[in-house]
């Protein structure tokens, strides 16, 4: 018995069945989580070990190479990267994707663990070793000011509440506050005071470091008591210090106060901070890995309100980019374009069988289906996110074609074959299932390739290819039983036969007059349509590329340069006459500027860069404004590169960075070489050629050279003579200068640093430096000048390093210009530049993503053509057949290069899974037409009766399918908002792929069917002639 005969006889049980995956449906849709894109697992490990006091270069020499070298054996290993800065070595391991991502920092651990402990410098830390995630990225950033508290201040009540606060919610992995500094004690050191007393800076840190503490001395038992004996040192008010005793000369003590000055006061300023141009600060918010970003939203908001109560009065807590609500707004436009396509699709409906219960059988498959496709979703342990919802939207069109098919078969057996609704509602039914199932099939085999490929842009598609895949997999279950059974019940057999489809006669008598006229003319109908498709082909060359499309985001950041070696307070008051630019487009709502820290802090440690600042933007609602973020930044790079002292303009679009990793630039040049000096020369030359193609902004040379240095050159038989190293004079220099921590005070339970350095009139020039006291090992007193000279220099702030060898990396931005035309453009640039032996260049970043995935995806669309030709074989049990099905896929790509073309819209990865889409979708028709011309030659018709009586019996429900397939994905091509760059592109090459496809099979395929007959038939002859004239 099939599902048909099943639902049909058994309505009851059938209906029961149908009821339970309903509420099945709705249970698995309310336990699923929301999100903004699938739960990817990068394959990245970053590793990053913190060696104080150590410069760029000797972090590569002593710290980068050798983690580069232990880690590169590891099986599985894809790309190494990484940066030397100052203290700092991050090493980046990419790993292929389908890594066991659990594994793999074991397996890191296990290689750093195994460098022999001769090569790891002694003063270097334990490295620390991470996945990255998508919960890298901040899930939230939060602004606070006001009150009348300096940043100093505010830092505080954020370090002591709200930080405290908002780690405590469930599911956040870390907090961190951006605003003022520390509280801070400084023990000001006078040298010259030092220097008379003959004493050293090492005597001032060792000092502090045994004297301020308590120590536990042991237990003492008198009588029933045990006394714990503790000996007492911590001083309990900063002015204590000062009595501290460095040593005695004759019988008077030197104290601290003697050579240094002591202030309760705050850390050297390394950044600035302000919301909304007032003094403040930002809070920024990890989620846990695995956990859900509306769900972190509502918990840190819920939060929030209960401790505004408790700030001191004044200070404010505001919302300034939280990832939950653009993915309420993306998921609010999908479900818009959801319910407008089902529309659409109804309407079509009802327009094409002018009945309401006809109508309302096909309509209920949207819902039913739709509700159904959950359970799988949930199952499956997917989530509601964009690619899952894109899935349905690009479903909703197509929900009804399999009902359509069903429901008009059920029609012409009761209006043609005058049978009762319940026989026509099995035998219409069970006519059409192994065509309905195979196009079901093909619909679906294309997306097979798209879940087995690698890559990024594979890994986020893959959950738009498993929902669409389930949701018809489920629309054939209702198409085959929930349609005949709702036939058997609801349909008026009388209203059927009396139908009158006045207006589809006349297109009917057009079509089988265009039909006949095709026929006659098979070879003028083949050789225009084949010009048409080759001709089209050349679309391909004005039709833009690029990797994904760039989401018009409502928060963005922009960064700004100022020249090598400018002052952070100078920096500052550039940033406050940007701050005013800024306020004066109308778009923004909000801007936070923090001035002293550069872009690209990894795992919570930030660099700070005095010439360097950042502006977080937001704008109001995509509804409240004319421009596109696009347009906005176009604007504000324009006015703000003309304020003096700017030097570089970079825009980081916020919600790109956390689609999937993309935060990088679209431009990316690599140079590859030995020598920095020579890198910076070849970076110098390629920056100022990739400056003159059009559409290409915001160039910036990742690697610097410039950044001014002072080298201490030392005598070193003179070091030797006064007994000192160069580890020696490194700390003591590293301490005269920047400072060292060399205890702690307590304070009402806060931990306050004593940091200990030179006056800074000391340390404020060269000759300050030069003039520095070192005390040997045998206690004389020796100035730095007297073993060493200082020497201006420059050298990198950063050493960048891919694949064990360093590159020099060169980005931009474009505007106007596609992708893969820019880069083309580059190329042409870069042609004739002559590269020293060793040294190359390489292009990456979105390009390289792009290239990848097109070649990925070209792979796949190969594999989805074989497995639908696969499918219609076994169905139609002929090699023939669906050969001549296939030929509506290149026609589908006319439509999809004219549609792109058209609406402007470029060939990125969503238009590409467009087109493999298209390829599932387009045979169908095909299919419907050719299985029923089989049938009526199989009952007697002769061939070109029987392609005509198809043509015009099928044209119907093909019309039908298309129309409603075509205006489900209408809204997900035209209707904007948040989110819909990542679907336009899929939605436009999905309407023009089977527009054009439909058209062109409905002429050219009946064309090519006769003629493959007609050469059928002439082999045959020509063997049976053959064979006979053998035998005579």
């Amino acid at each position: 018995m099939s599902l048909s005969d099943f639902s049909v006889r058994r309505s009851v049980a059938a209906s029961m069945i149908i009821l339970i995956i309903i509420i099945l449906g709705l249970a698995s849709f309310s336990r699923l989580p929301v999100d903004l894109l699938p739960d990817l697992t990068f394959p990245f490990v970053t590793i990053v070990t913190e060696y104080e006091g150590v410069g760029p270069e000797e972090i590569e020499e002593s710290l980068t190479k050798l983690i580069e070298g232990a880690v590169n054996s590891i099986s599985g290993v894809k790309k190494i990267t990484s940066i030397s800065k100052r203290e700092f070595s991050v090493v980046s391991v990419e790993f292929e994707w389908g890594t066991d991502m659990d594994i793999a920092p074991v397996e890191v651990r296990e290689k750093i663990d195994q460098i022999p402990d001769h090569f790891w410098p002694d003063e270097a830390h334990k490295p620390i070793i991470a996945k990255f995630n998508p919960s890298d990225i901040p899930v939230m950033m939060l602004s606070f000011s006001g009150g009348g508290y300096d940043v100093h201040q505010l830092k505080k009540i954020a370090d002591d509440y709200i930080k405290d606060q908002l780690t405590a919610v469930d599911g956040v992995a870390s907090v961190s506050v951006y605003s003022g500094s520390d509280r801070e004690v400084l023990v000001a050191v006078d040298q010259e005071k030092l220097a008379g007393y003959g004493l050293a800076l090492d005597q001032v840190l060792q000092t502090l470091n045994r004297e301020n503490l308590n120590i536990s001395a042991g237990n003492i038992k008198e009588g029933q008591k045990d006394y714990l004996v503790r000996a007492l040192g911590e001083v309990s008010q900063v002015s204590e210090l000062g009595e501290m005793v460095l040593a005695i000369k004759g019988q008077a003590p030197i104290r601290l106060r003697d050579i240094a000055r002591v202030y309760d006061t705050y850390a050297e300023t390394l950044v600035y901070s302000r919301h909304n141009q007032q003094p403040g600060g930002m809070v920024v918010i990890l989620k846990q890995t695995g956990v859900n970003p509306v769900q972190i939203s509502k918990k840190v908001w819920k939060k929030i309100h209960q401790m505004r109560k408790h700030l001191p009065p004044g200070v404010t807590l505001s919302k300034h980019f939280d990832q939950a609500d653009y993915i309420h707004m993306a998921m609010g436009n999908v479900r818009d374009n959801i319910w407008q396509g089902g529309l659409l699709a109804i309407i079509v409906i009802f327009f094409f069988l002018r009945q309401i219960r006809p109508t309302l059988i096909i309509s209920l498959a949207i819902p039913f289906s739709i509700l159904a496709t959950f359970i799988p979703i949930y199952f499956t342990g997917l989530t509601i996110n964009m690619m899952t919802i894109g899935g349905i939207l690009l479903a909703v069109g197509m929900l009804v074609d399999n009902s359509i098919v069903v429901l008009e078969n059920i029609f012409r057996h009761i209006k043609e074959e005058g049978k009762d609704r319940l026989s026509a509602a099995r035998e219409g039914t069970n006519e059409v299932m192994m065509a309905i199932t195979a196009s079901t099939l093909t619909s679906i085999v294309v997306f097979i390739p798209i879940v087995f490929t690698t890559g990024i842009s594979a890994r986020i598609f893959r959950e738009l290819a498993l929902t669409v895949a389930y949701s018809l997999m489920m629309s054939l279950v209702i198409a085959l039983t929930v349609v005949p059974m709702l036939s058997s019940k609801l349909l008026n057999a009388h209203l059927v036969r009396t139908a009158q489809d006045k207006w589809l006669k006349p297109v009917i008598r057009l079509y089988q007059g265009l039909l006949n006229w095709v026929l006659n003319h098979k070879m003028v109908t083949l050789g225009g349509s084949t010009l048409f498709f080759l001709g089209s082909l050349l679309l391909i060359i004005p039709i833009g590329k690029e990797f994904m499309p760039l989401a018009d985001s409502p928060t963005f950041m922009l960064d700004i340069e100022t020249p090598i070696g400018t002052k952070l307070e100078e920096t500052d008051r550039i940033a406050h006459q940007i701050e005013n630019v800024i306020f004066k487009r109308p778009e923004v709502k909000g801007e936070h500027t923090v001035v002293g820290i550069a872009r690209g802090g990894t795992m919570g440690q930030s660099t700070f860069d005095g010439k360097r600042a950042m502006f977080m933007t937001r704008l109001v609602d995509r509804k409240e404004r004319d421009k596109d973020t696009e347009g906005i930044v176009n604007a504000l790079r324009e006015d703000i590169t003309k304020i003096p002292g700017v030097e570089k303009f970079n825009f980081v679009n916020l919600q790109t960075h956390s689609l999937g990793g993309a935060g990088t630039k679209p431009v990316e040049v690599n140079i590859f070489g030995k020598d920095l000096f020579i890198l910076t020369q070849l970076s110098q030359l390629v920056t100022e050629k990739i400056k003159t193609v059009d559409g290409v902004y915001d160039v910036e040379e990742v690697f610097t050279f410039g950044d001014p240095e002072l080298h201490v050159q030392f005598d070193r038989d003179k070091m030797a003579q006064f007994g000192l190293t160069v580890r020696q004079i490194g700390h003591l220099l590293d301490a005269g200068i920047d400072g060292e921590v060399a205890s702690r005070y307590k304070d009402k339970g806060d931990e306050i640093d004593i940091r200990v350095r030179l006056r800074e009139r000391d340390r404020d020039s060269i000759a300050d430096l030069e003039n520095i006291l070192l005390t040997t090992p045998f206690g004389s007193q020796i100035y730095l000048r007297d073993i060493a000279r200082v020497v201006k220099s420059s050298g990198p702030s950063k050493v960048y390093r891919e694949g064990q060898k360093r590159v020099a990396t060169i980005t931009a931005n474009i505007s106007g210009k596609d992708l893969a035309w820019v880069i083309g453009r580059i190329k042409d640039g870069l042609e004739g530049l002559r590269m020293p032996p060793g040294y190359f260049i390489e292009y990456s970043g979105s390009y390289k993503n792009m290239i990848e995935s097109f070649l990925s995806l070209s792979l796949g669309f190969i594999l989805a053509i074989t497995l639908v030709y696969m499918v219609m074989a076994a169905q139609f049990e002929s090699l023939t057949h669906p050969f001549i099905i296939m030929f509506s896929v290149p026609y589908s790509l006319i439509g999809v290069f004219w549609a792109l073309f058209l609406s402007r819209t470029y060939l990125s990865v969503p238009s590409f899974i467009g087109i493999i889409c298209v390829m599932g979708v387009v045979v169908n028709n095909g299919i419907v037409l050719v299985d029923y011309i089989n049938r009526l030659r199989e009952r007697g018709l002769p061939v070109r009766e029987a392609i005509i009586k198809a043509g015009s019996t099928r044209l119907r429900p093909i019309l039908m399918t298309t129309v409603t397939t075509l205006l489900g994905v209408l809204p997900m091509a035209i209707m904007g908002g948040d989110g819909s760059e990542m679907k336009q592109p899929l939605g436009w090459a999905i309407f023009g792929g089977l527009l054009c496809s439909t058209l062109l099979t409905l002429v050219v395929m009946p064309t090519i069917y006769l003629i493959l007959d007609g050469w059928a038939r002439w082999v045959r002859a020509k063997t049976l002639w053959y064979l006979h004239r053998e035998k005579v």
